[in-house]
């Protein structure tokens, strides 16, 4: 806080601050970072208490970028950012990129200004091919597993798998009276 341009302290946690001056008319600045700073000129007199209220209007921007799956990541102009929770950007355009290995990329822009609060949802979807299988004998059973060893789907003789999420699995087949090659 600024008395005609010179500090007389800081506000406490509640953003009180209490201090002594002779009475007369001044310049009291408040100034605090992320905010617009105010100017206004006050006159402190000698009888009581002399208080003044100032409602600061933030500089900043704030965006809340809600995504899902909640674990993709997410950058703001290239770099790392927080997804499900208010961010703090100064006003201008940015470049939202939301991505996860096996879901389609999202690109967005926003532009940002003083004060404004923008909420975007970003659900990205999954990217889904198809897998043919077919091995001899024809009565062999066969098992499809994801990266993590889960069993995705057993069939006997030829396959054909539909709405398979994008990824790395491992197919066995077996048959009774045969081995592997």
């Amino acid at each position: 806080v600024l008395l005609n341009d010179r500090e007389v302290g800081r506000t406490d946690s509640g953003g009180i601050l209490q201090f002594e001056s002779v009475p007369g008319t001044y310049e009291l600045t408040v100034i605090r970072s992320g905010f617009d700073p105010i100017t206004r000129q006050v006159t402190i007199t000698s009888q009581g208490a002399n208080r003044f209220t100032f409602d600061m209007a933030s500089d900043l921007a704030t965006v809340f970028l809600g995504v899902s799956p909640v674990d993709a990541t997410v950058t703001v102009n290239g770099r790392d950012a927080s997804a499900n929770q208010d961010l703090l950007y100064t006003p201008g355009s940015y470049t939202v990129v939301v991505s996860k290995p096996g879901f389609s990329t999202v690109r967005d822009q926003i532009d940002m200004r003083k004060g404004e609060r923008i909420v975007r949802e970003y659900e990205l979807v999954a990217e889904l091919g198809s897998l043919t299988y077919s091995v001899v004998p024809s009565f062999s059973t066969s098992k499809l597993y994801n990266s993590v060893g889960t069993l995705v789907e057993e069939w006997v003789g030829y396959g054909n798998i539909s709405n398979l999420a994008a990824g790395y699995y491992t197919i066995s087949s077996s048959a009774r009276g045969y081995e592997s090659k």
